[in-house]
């Protein structure tokens, strides 16, 4: 069987790069110029997770400071959802100010 090296997303492609340590494959594209990039891959749980990773402008050695990571995790009908332990809970509407 042939794996795929890449995938779509939305009206995204993203190419397969190596796992994180639990045996899942693991798919990145260039976010923007400036080189971020944003990688997903299918949990255990069946999960989406979308990660985007950002150099600061003095590039990683300051990576507590400068640079980060923000993690979400989508279902498979594309909806963001929010972890908690044991369970998933669907993203609520926040009620509007008027």
């Amino acid at each position: 069987m042939v794996e795929k090296a890449e995938i779509k997303w939305g009206d995204k492609t993203y190419k397969k790069v190596n796992g994180e340590g639990e045996g899942v494959a693991v798919f990145v594209r260039d976010y923007d110029e400036k080189g971020t990039k944003e990688y997903i891959r299918i949990t255990k749980d069946g999960l989406i997770e979308q990660k985007i990773k950002w150099k600061g402008q003095l590039g990683e050695f300051m990576a507590n400071t400068l640079s980060g990571e923000k993690t979400k995790y989508f279902n498979t009908r594309g909806e963001e959802v929010f972890l908690q332990p044991d369970k998933l809970v669907a993203l609520v509407q926040k009620p509007s100010f008027v």
